[in-house]
């Protein structure tokens, strides 16, 4: 039976309307109190109708992943014993006809003792443990509710901050020739958190070596705590950037493109492959929220999901700490199996500027694809921090 205590969390996330501030499939890791941890993802189907899907660490998201690609190609089975393992749970807000009959009695028992007025659609939580090779069902014994809480109050302070920062007046913006340094666009922060304030400003971004040599990832952080001292939580927002020269890429063209460190023997092996293997290989940026270690602005996982279209066989890279190790471990995989990449699907717009020296070493005819991976909020924060449109 679900918890009175999971039932007030799951209705004040409800009234938090995080899904208005948060990208569709973004992804956030958390650091919990006592050590526990948990990885976070939130789909948007509609305006009002979404789920919460909660993993218990980072294989276990891995694995939802590698099920995702297996549901994707219809034709290859290579990832089904994955996807029938999964362990995760998700909340969702349903009618009450979507409702086991015991759920539906808990949930009226529930409003009824705290005088809850919640109607129109969409109004039942109802949360479902996916567990390994069984099908989905409610929450029983061997889920942990508490841990279940505790990711919801998390997420309550991720809602919070990012209605704080949507809020900002952005229009102030920095001269092009301090926009490495990020110095002028703070002060439209002095009355926000003050860690965000203070990563801006800090070493981070604002330190003469940082802003020479932007290589390093860029992230906006912020910590605070709850009053009972519970929380230490780091926002990321951006993806990783490469350096931003000053005749940079603003205007997407014309720039000098980012170096990139490659193995050049490597490549041209791969580029002399016979095989008329077709692949069309999607590389998938995932921006996430993680707690990261001390000094250190954090990471962000990459993996290359390849598609044999002949074959309808799939593989991907293990989740890796930079886009390069991605493309190395992909181009291992290549060689081993002595496939030969044709296109190249690249969904972050500022990492085609990466990629295209990549292709050319390939000999990828077809031009690399790209779509924008941000959300409102977070593209206006790049344009203001790095592009200065």
């Amino acid at each position: 039976m679900i918890e009175d205590k999971l039932l007030t969390i799951s209705y004040k996330f409800r009234q938090s309307k995080l899904w208005e501030y948060w990208q569709p499939g973004q992804v956030f890791v958390l650091d919990l109190p006592g050590g526990d941890s948990a990885v976070v993802r939130l789909d948007v189907l509609m305006s009002d109708d979404y789920r919460v899907l909660i993993f218990k660490d980072m294989e276990a998201y891995q694995a939802y992943l590698l099920g995702e690609v297996a549901d994707d190609e219809a034709k290859s089975f290579q990832y089904l014993e994955v996807a029938l393992a999964n362990d995760y749970v998700v909340l969702t807000f349903q009618n009450k006809s979507e409702l086991m009959a015991e759920e539906v009695s808990r949930v009226q028992e529930y409003k009824r003792e705290h005088e809850l007025v919640l109607g129109g659609a969409h109004s039942f939580p109802r949360w479902r443990h996916y567990a390994p090779y069984r099908e989905p069902w409610s929450l029983d014994e061997t889920v942990d509710q508490a841990w279940l809480v505790a990711v919801l109050e998390a997420l309550l302070k991720v809602s919070a901050l990012l209605q704080d920062a949507a809020s900002l007046d952005w229009t102030e913006r920095p001269a092009r020739s301090d926009r490495l340094e990020f110095k002028a666009m703070t002060r439209s922060l002095e009355n926000t958190e003050p860690a965000l304030h203070d990563i801006l400003v800090g070493g981070v971004l604002a330190d003469d070596e940082a802003a020479q040599g932007l290589r390093s990832r860029m992230a906006v952080r912020a910590e605070w705590q709850s009053c009972d001292g519970d929380y230490d939580i780091s926002v990321m927002l951006l993806e990783e950037a490469a350096e931003i020269e000053e005749s940079g890429l603003a205007d997407f063209g014309g720039g000098e493109v980012p170096e990139m460190e490659v193995d050049h023997e490597r490549l041209r092996a791969l580029r002399e492959c016979q095989t008329t293997v077709r692949l069309e290989c999607d590389l998938i940026a995932l921006p996430l929220l993680v707690k990261t270690a001390e000094n250190a602005p954090g990471y962000y996982p990459w993996m290359v999901v390849a598609a044999d279209q002949r074959s309808g066989n799939t593989f991907a890279t293990s989740l890796v700490d930079s886009m390069e190790s991605a493309l190395a471990a992909f181009i291992d995989k290549c060689q081993e199996e002595d496939l030969r990449p044709l296109n190249l699907v690249v969904r972050n717009r500022r990492a085609q500027y990466v990629l295209q020296p990549l292709a050319d070493e390939l000999n990828i005819s077809n031009k690399i694809k790209a779509t924008p991976l941000l959300d409102t909020f977070e593209q206006s924060l790049y344009e203001e921090m790095v592009l200065n449109k």
